[in-house]
């Protein structure tokens, strides 16, 4: 990346010297201890380089390239060389641990001197990413929301478990926050609890020897439409595919802490994983029954919708008015042929919206509605 002729690369040092004062800082602060009272937990993200391009106001751009410290959800921390005004819009690009390259678009909102001619930029992105994207964190769900305060907690749970000992436990994980718990000990309870309307449901692995996974299908099907964590007794990727395939938020092995419970509840409800109105995640789905397509061929399509959704984020950051009008139109046809009629009317509505604009900048709240649908959507049988 350092190579790109159009970059400028301002930070002037050696690799080796660049990377032992990054580790030095990271040392010596608490950016990573997740103890800290931030709302996004930071990652450490080091030992690479990403070129940043610098939108300035009279929309003159500028390629530099920097040093990541760290990654959270909400933005990063880099070093460069030179001042950067805050309040300089931003789109950096970040490479997925696939290989994918994706541009994302961002603002400058700190900057300080660090030494010689080094500065510490902070650059909070307009849309939330997912750090796994970019960070190896192993298989499991990782959540990243940093502090949470329990009393704060106000929400209806349901709880889908027919252990009686483990219903205890988390009544006592949930014991000083306000939320309401609903414990339903079969389908038929779960089903007559949806009137209270749960913001989000954990849903055991087995539920009096019904498997929860189909509890979870049964529960969309039914409208439920809230996140769903699914509680594995024994977790593998192949278990988190399958739970995620059938419409399950996340998949979390057991036993759970009561710290990764809380994160769960508060991610999930904060974060904007919870339906948006009309536009909820069980709206954003496909039955292969009521399509007539192989499920297998669904599946691939919702693989293919969030390799869609980095290509518009590519595209508004680097203001590809047209191509990214391309993609709206086949993204439209291809969606409403597979059933998922939310995004192709999304996609539709987009395309209108950056018609009559006729803006060369792309404003990135324009299309953030869509990648969100494009990266939640979900197959049934």
């Amino acid at each position: 990346m350092t190579g790109d002729r159009n970059s400028n690369d301002t930070l002037r040092m050696a690799a080796a010297e660049l990377d032992a004062l990054i580790a030095e800082m990271n040392r010596a602060g608490d950016d990573f201890s997740g103890n800290s009272r931030r709302k996004l937990r930071r990652w450490a993200y080091t030992g690479t380089r990403v070129p940043i391009d610098l939108i300035e106001h009279n929309g003159h751009r500028r390629r530099i390239v920097a040093a990541p410290r760290d990654l959270s959800a909400g933005g990063m921390c880099v070093l460069h060389g030179g001042f950067i005004h805050p309040g300089v819009g931003c789109a950096v690009t970040l490479v997925q641990i696939g290989g994918t390259r994706n541009v994302i678009a961002g603002r400058i909102v700190r900057c300080r001197h660090v030494r010689g001619r080094l500065h510490e930029s902070g650059v909070s992105f307009v849309s939330q990413i997912r750090p796994e994207d970019y960070v190896a964190f192993g298989d499991g769900a990782v959540f990243h929301v940093e502090h949470v305060d329990p009393a704060a907690l106000d929400c209806t749970v349901l709880v889908c478990m027919s252990n009686a000992a483990e219903q205890r436990l988390v009544s006592h994980y949930l014991r000083d926050t306000n939320a309401t718990v609903l414990f339903a000990n079969d389908l038929d309870a779960a089903k007559s609890m949806l009137d209270e309307h749960p913001k989000v449901a954990f849903i055991d692995h087995e539920i009096n020897e019904q498997p929860g996974i189909d509890v979870l299908r049964d529960l969309r099907e039914c409208g439920l439409t809230c996140p769903i964590a699914l509680l594995a007794d024994h977790l593998s990727e192949a278990t988190r595919e399958r739970g995620l395939s059938a419409g399950a938020t996340e998949v979390l092995g057991k036993p759970f802490t009561r710290e990764l419970l809380l994160r769960a509840i508060t991610e999930f409800v904060e974060r904007g994983l919870e339906p948006r109105g009309a536009q909820s995640r069980v709206a954003n789905a496909a039955s292969a029954r009521d399509v007539g397509l192989p499920l297998t061929l669904l599946e691939e399509f919702v693989g293919e919708l969030r390799a869609i959704a980095h290509t518009i984020d590519e595209q508004v950051g680097r203001s590809d008015c047209g191509g990214l009008q391309r993609t709206l139109r086949e993204l439209c046809s291809a969606a409403s042929g597979y059933g998922f009629k939310v995004v192709a009317a999304a996609a539709d509505d987009v395309g209108k919206m950056i018609k009559n604009a006729g803006a060369i900048e792309i404003d990135p709240a324009l299309t953030q509605e869509l990648t969100d649908l494009c990266r939640s959507a979900r197959a049934f049988p």
